[in-house]
């Protein structure tokens, strides 16, 4: 399902988050974020994501209220 595609409201806490979450760069930059990485380069090495792709999954987290920039 693509971003901003109404989907069938459910209830289950899984099948929301994986709405939000979506693909596994996504997954792999909570992750890191998770393991205590607070750093823009931290999370782009251990990643290995290109500033693009990661810039994008970061503001699309930001937009749905998954991480707050500080």
């Amino acid at each position: 399902m693509k971003r901003g595609e109404k989907s069938v409201t459910t209830v289950c806490p899984v099948a929301r988050s994986s709405e939000v979450v979506g693909d596994k760069w996504t997954t792999l930059v909570l992750r890191e974020m998770y393991m205590g990485a607070t750093r823009y380069e931290e999370i782009l090495i251990q990643t290995e994501a290109t500033p693009q792709m990661l810039a994008t999954r970061l503001k699309a987290l930001e937009a749905d209220g998954m991480v707050e920039r500080h």
